[in-house]
């Protein structure tokens, strides 16, 4: 539900999808710094006014699923 989540599985993705992939540490650290520094802040804040409906979600849902 909370919006880093979000962003660590989007910096996950970006990594991934590099080419050559970081072949240790510090190369992976340098990815992900890169990764970092292009997340774009429209989607940061699209995620971040999107926090009412997280927050409401699992009341409305009684405890069960929700899409967050």
């Amino acid at each position: 539900m909370n919006i880093i989540e979000h962003a660590w599985e989007y910096l996950k993705h970006r990594v991934h999808m590099r080419e050559p992939h970081p072949r240790n540490l510090k190369e992976l650290w340098e990815a992900i710094q890169d990764e970092w520094s292009k997340l774009d802040l429209e989607l940061l804040q699209k995620w971040y006014e999107s926090m009412p409906a997280r927050i409401a979600a699992p009341k409305k849902a009684q405890g069960g699923y929700t899409k967050y």
